[in-house]
């Protein structure tokens, strides 16, 4: 479980600003002076919001080292890295409605906030703002190599290597997204194969436990990409990060979580179905779980 200190949490409040629930409609617009026509829909900037919703944990560059990012239980996103836990696709990256959600819904059980107040084009600025900050380096030959590939930013040149900055969403794009569908009505039959699953050939339960508290073996001492000590969710008290909807839960098995060693299970599963039955038997060890009679 999270816990912040109360002085975090007050410096936190001054360092962060408005809260969502508090951001004017007109935040982060384009100015009149700017071409904006009395009457018009507003123009919102990107960059604006940015500053006003996000520095502060996730950094001017968007590496993650905000003023407050010190503070905060679960360290900000690097956007520069490429790297997106949350997302609907197969391969790729996320999409832009991936990231609205995630910005729009933010991210339970961490220092996320949701941002739906917002008006779903300041939500779009700011998408396309985080995807300008997703850039970062690769390793080239030379300055020919680099300037083949998309998205590239800039070529430099350090000590006698050449790297070329790109940006991850143009270089990388985004893949076609996971079909979920319409969950099949649970059974007492489908959760008991997904137990078998949880505990068998899906391998949850070296992380999450028999009982799904997070207290599996292999679940001790895991860190994500960055180095970071991350732990295993615990079913039965803590919040899901990607969202606590059956699709959502669907999606996470499926697709795993980038970053983390929460592994895609969706090529060791015989399909969509016993997916579903251990989102069930996931549900059950919640206590989420009402199969009628």
């Amino acid at each position: 479980m999270i816990t912040v200190h109360i002085a975090s949490i007050a410096a936190l409040t001054f360092l962060i600003g408005s809260s969502c629930s508090e951001a004017p409609a007109e935040a982060g617009t384009a100015a009149d002076s700017e071409g904006q026509s009395k009457g018009a829909a507003p123009q919102y900037e990107g960059s604006v919001l940015y500053g006003r919703f996000c520095l502060s944990c996730h950094g001017e560059t968007g590496i993650g080292d905000g003023v407050s990012a010190t503070m905060l239980t679960i360290k900000p996103r690097d956007f520069t890295a490429g790297i997106f836990k949350f997302r609907s696709v197969v391969e790729g990256l996320p999409t832009d409605a991936d990231l609205a959600r995630t910005i729009a819904k933010g991210i339970g059980g961490t220092e996320m906030s949701a941002y739906e107040t917002l008006p779903p084009e300041a939500i779009d600025a700011l998408v396309q703002h985080v995807k300008s900050l997703t850039v970062g380096n690769i390793e080239v030959a030379d300055e020919e190599e680099a300037q083949e590939l998309p998205g590239l930013v800039e070529v430099i040149e350090d000590k006698g290597t050449f790297y070329a900055r790109v940006n991850w969403f143009e270089l990388r794009g985004s893949g076609a997204p996971l079909v979920v569908g319409t969950p099949p009505k649970p059974t007492a039959e489908m959760v008991a194969r997904g137990k078998e699953l949880f505990e068998g050939i899906a391998a949850c339960v070296t992380c999450h436990g028999k009982e799904g508290r997070g207290d599996g073996d292999a679940g001790k001492d895991l860190k994500d990409d960055w180095g970071f000590s991350i732990t295993p969710r615990n079913f039965t008290e803590d919040i899901l990060k990607g969202g606590d909807d059956l699709q959502d839960i669907y999606q996470r098995i499926m697709l795993g979580i980038p970053g983390t060693p929460m592994p895609a299970s969706a090529e060791l599963l015989g399909g969509p179905d016993d997916a579903w039955a251990i989102v069930y038997y996931v549900q059950k060890l919640r206590r989420k779980l009402y199969i009628p009679k």
